[in-house]
């Protein structure tokens, strides 16, 4: 593992029941109607929540853990492959981004993708066969 330090790091994500309850509590008394459209009408979907860590990767082929860059001729990290993180295509991703939102090839100077890394063997992970997958959830542009 480097030791430079990863400047890219993900932005707290708020833990959805905090958040249900603040706005349940603050619209409950007077807005009725604010919530059914909320909780009801509105389109949402979900996500399994895995429990691995933070792993990050530019379109450079750089990738990045929580804290910390990751050499590059690292193929493990935490015991676990890092094999699809090293095949995951961010170049691709962010030609597809650039294309589909029609921008210039300079508007985009960095793109971080950034998932979830399986490398813990709690749960059921060993027997549905994730362990060492990489669960995207987000990116980043510069």
């Amino acid at each position: 593992m480097s030791a430079q330090k990863n400047s890219y790091q993900w932005d707290h994500t708020e833990n959805a029941y905090s958040f249900f309850h603040t706005f349940v509590t603050k619209n409950l008394p007077q807005n009725k109607d604010c919530l059914h459209k909320f909780f009801i009408e509105t389109p949402c979907f979900v996500t399994e929540k895995y429990d691995g860590t933070n792993i990050a990767k530019d379109d450079q082929g750089k990738i990045y853990s929580r804290r910390l860059v990751i050499d590059a001729g690292q193929e493990k990290f935490l015991k676990t492959s890092l094999r699809k993180v090293k095949e995951a295509d961010v170049v691709e991703f962010r030609d597809k981004l650039i294309e589909v939102a029609g921008l210039e090839e300079t508007a985009i100077a960095k793109c971080l993708v950034y998932g979830e890394f399986i490398c813990n063997g709690f749960y059921d992970y060993r027997t549905r066969d994730i362990l060492g997958d990489w669960k995207v959830f987000g990116s980043t542009l510069e």
